[in-house]
């Protein structure tokens, strides 16, 4: 079984898989064959990770503005002690 691709085609002996070309860097592509380029092309999976970047880079990969600071809302703050009255 290939590491990268998953598929039955890594050769033990060759080091090497027949599919996707593991262990080189680049993926292994021919265009023999457009219709099989579009079943294993990027779009056909998931595409958790990249369907997040394409969002961000449509809006120019805005970072978010600092948090304010939180401000307890109950119960409210205790109204001030008038002590002049009393001196």
């Amino acid at each position: 079984m290939c590491r990268r691709c998953g598929s039955k085609a890594y050769h033990l002996q060759k080091s090497s898989c027949g599919k996707c070309g593991y262990p080189e860097k680049r993926k292994r592509k021919y265009n023999w064959s457009a219709k099989a380029k579009r079943r294993n092309t990027t779009g056909t999976g998931r595409l958790r990770h990249l369907k997040v970047v394409y969002r961000r880079f449509r809006n120019g990969f805005r970072k978010a503005p600092p948090p304010s600071p939180a401000v307890p809302q109950w119960p409210p703050p205790a109204p001030p002690k008038c002590t002049f009255l009393f001196e």
